[in-house]
C-alpha cells in the first residue's frame, strides 16, 4: 500500500466568481496514484478522498447532488453544517 504525507500535498485553491463558494483542497487520492482525469473505472479507487478547508460564512459547493458518489464530512475543528433532503 502506498503512504502519503498530507503536509506533503499541495493545496489548492477554489472560488465561485461571486465568492460566495470557496474551499481549499487537497487531492488525497491523486496523491495515492488515481489518475485524476480518468473516467475509467477500473484505474480510480473505490471513492476518493480530499482534504478540505473552508474559511468562516463559506460554503463549499451549491446545494447537489450525485447519482453514483457518496460525500463524507468529517470535521476537524469549527463547526459544520451539512444540508440533506
Amino acid at each position: 500500500m502506498k503512504k502519503i504525507n498530507v503536509n506533503e500535498i499541495v493545496e489548492e485553491a477554489w472560488q465561485s466568481p461571486g465568492g460566495k463558494y470557496a474551499v481549499s483542497f487537497k487531492g488525497i487520492s491523486e496523491a495515492l496514484g488515481r489518475e485524476p482525469a480518468s473516467l475509467d473505472l477500473s484505474k480510480r479507487h473505490p471513492f476518493d478522498l480530499e482534504w478540505n478547508r473552508m474559511s468562516r460564512g463559506k460554503w463549499n459547493f451549491p446545494y447537489h447532488a450525485h447519482s453514483a458518489q457518496w460525500e463524507l464530512y468529517l470535521v476537524i475543528s469549527g463547526k459544520g453544517t451539512v444540508r440533506h433532503k
